[in-house]
């Protein structure tokens, strides 16, 4: 493709991470992509179309963007407002702000998940002592977590014994709900499937360290390499399009009834996935984009 008709796509993402130079390096030579700060962008009202500007200056021509993170020293809302109108102006966009808002809700992803008849682990979400506590007693076992919340942050395993009720009431007074979620015996391991469009691209195990039960690779987790049978590709993609993502990180575990979904992320780290694989998953991203970009153009056409 001629240097002149490389799509200018947006890259918004707070500051550079290994995450920005992998994508970076995946368009080079096929799109200009720039990294762009959502808490520095600012809608222009005065005419009667909308603008976007960067500190007061317009923006190139982006065609498309591919959201991932915001700033998180400007106000959370303000700039998911700025992200929707900016979408409304592009040609395409990966993730879209709704369904990445409604990927970090825990409770409606549940919902979501359960309504399209995704395997999931049972799930329970409380504000109160009592209804918490009672829940614990009663399943023996389990996994409790802020309805807000990545990278195993404030997950807790929880067990019916006399200590119980402070560790309930003081994750209540941090958080103010908790999603209490069936214990799903897996030996410390689970799966990472990685999905883009409608196919799963990439998996790999996590493997919690000693001493851990979480396999988050943010807590010590150990990714290697894995081959996703048909069931586990299939759900996986069923998680995502419940979600309405465009590409996600799904947590798969094994139970006694075959493969559950545990979480659906929105904007997931593949650097893990990546290193244990070899897979490009940054390369099959910008792949995707373009690819969708080429089909906007030929519609419009």
């Amino acid at each position: 493709m001629p240097a002149a008709t490389h799509p200018w796509i947006a890259l918004v993402s707070s500051g550079a991470s290994r995450h920005t130079e992998r994508l970076l390096a995946a368009a080079r030579g096929r799109a200009r992509m720039e990294v762009v700060d959502a808490g520095e962008l600012g809608v222009d009202l005065q005419r009667e179309r909308i603008r976007i500007r960067r500190r007061g200056v317009a923006l190139p021509p982006f065609e498309a963007a591919l959201f991932r993170r915001v700033n998180p020293r400007i106000p959370f809302d303000y700039q998911i407002q700025v992200l929707r109108e900016w979408q409304t102006l592009l040609c395409v966009v990966i993730n879209r702000v709704e369904p990445m808002l409604l990927a970090l809700d825990k409770l409606a992803v549940a919902a979501r998940l359960r309504c399209a008849r995704v395997p999931t682990p049972a799930t329970w979400v409380v504000a109160d002592l009592q209804s918490a506590e009672e829940i614990v007693r009663r399943e023996g076992m389990v996994v409790a977590k802020p309805l807000y919340g990545s990278m195993g942050e404030g997950v807790e395993l929880w067990k019916d014994s006399p200590g119980i009720r402070p560790v309930i009431a003081d994750f209540l007074v941090e958080y103010g709900a908790v999603l209490l979620q069936e214990f799903v015996p897996g030996g410390g391991r689970d799966v990472r499937a990685f999905v883009v469009g409608d196919r799963t691209v990439a998996g790999c195990t996590r493997m919690a360290v000693e001493g851990e039960w979480r396999t988050n690779l943010a807590q010590g987790g150990i990714p290697d390499p894995v081959e996703l049978t048909a069931e586990m590709e299939n759900l996986a993609v069923s998680a995502v399009r419940a979600v309405g993502l465009d590409y996600s990180g799904v947590d798969l575990i094994r139970g006694a009834n075959g493969w559950k979904v545990l979480e659906v992320n929105g904007a997931p780290s593949f650097l893990g996935l990546e290193k244990a694989t070899g897979f490009d998953v940054a390369g099959h991203l910008v792949d995707f984009l373009l690819e969708r970009l080429d089909r906007q153009r030929r519609t419009a056409a």
